[in-house]
Order: structure tokens, then sequence, then C-alpha cells
């Protein structure tokens, strides 16, 4: 039988959970309010702006919000203006969580979101998945820039995966993201 060291008998360590900022920035349509927004993650090299750069022609959250969507872009735990904390894949996929939430009840731009779609790209797209698959909170999932090939049962049954028409057996490019988004949001997405 084990027995405990002398120095873990005399210690005794809690996880402590503190709070820490996340900056979005939040794009709804001019003359609607949408009762579904999408949670925008960035990769690892970039921050919220990746969303809406400011050339003003590549905007993805104009984009959306002139089409009549809502968008929140957040920037990641590490990155941008938010929090510097140690990092892990289990914290980012816990304010994903938190923010899900915080969308739901209206704690964000005054407006209670009914649906909830999380997007991720790169990096954020890993965080999306972690986050849909452990807090199951998310009502659908939009990845780019992950994977060439994504199968889903690697995500688990319960998580939708989006493809542009035609292109199940390609990768999607950055010319396809907007269009392909937009037109599964359409189709599949109560406004």
């Amino acid at each position: 039988m084990a027995t405990a060291s002398p120095a873990a008998e005399s210690a005794r360590c809690t996880v402590v959970l503190l709070p820490q900022a996340v900056r979005g920035q939040l794009c709804l349509p001019a003359n609607s309010t949408p009762r579904t927004v999408q949670l925008l993650v960035h990769g690892s090299m970039d921050n919220r702006g990746y969303w809406d750069l400011p050339d003003g022609d590549r905007s993805y959250q104009r984009d959306m919000a002139t089409s009549g969507y809502a968008t929140f872009a957040i920037d990641r735990l590490g990155s941008g203006d938010g929090s510097q904390p140690l990092r892990s894949a289990d914290a980012a996929a816990s304010v994903v969580h938190q923010v899900v939430g915080m969308l739901r009840s209206g704690a964000v731009g005054e407006n209670r979101f009914g649906k909830v779609v999380l997007t991720g790209h790169s990096t954020g797209a890993g965080i999306v998945v972690r986050a849909a698959a452990t807090y199951r909170d998310a009502d659908g999932v939009v990845l780019t820039g992950m994977t060439e090939r994504l199968e889903p049962t690697s995500l688990g049954a319960d998580v939708p995966v989006m493809v542009a028409d035609g292109q199940q057996d390609a990768p999607l490019h950055a010319d396809d993201h907007r269009a392909a988004i937009r037109a599964w949001i359409q189709g599949n997405v109560d406004l």
C-alpha cells in the first residue's frame, strides 16, 4: 500500500478560478434584432480583428450584419485585449462556454440570443470543437482552416459539420468560407 509523502501530508492545494477579461466586438444588422448569433473565435496568431479586417472590403462581421446576421468576435485568452493568464485548451473552451451563457442571458449587447453558433478558425476551430463537445451548449458549429478532411465521427454525433456544397472531398479555401458559411446559416438557422 502506498503512503503519502510527508510533503503531501503537510500541504493543501486548491484550484481557484480567477476572473478573466474577455474583449469582444458585437456586430448587428442595422434594422433587425436576430435571435441567432455567431460566436467567432480566431486562430493562434490573430485577435478578434481577424473577423473585421480594417480595409472594409474583407470584414466577415460586417458582411454577416449586412446579410441580417449577428456576430460576436472575441479575443481569446492571451490574445488582443483579453486577459493574459497561463493558457490551456480547457481554459479556452471554458471561456467560450461562459461567453455562450452571456450571449443567451443578454449580458452582451442587451439582446438575449436564443441560438449561438460557434465559429472557429484554425486554433479557434479546435477550441470551438472542444467547447462544443465538453459543454454541449452550442446550437451549431462552423469550422474553417482546421483540416483538409473532417470526419464527423471525430467531432461526436451531436456536433453538426458544415462544408460548402460540392466541396465534401476538397478543402475549403479562403474565398469559399464567407459564401459557404452564409449559405449554411441561411439554410439551417432561423433568424
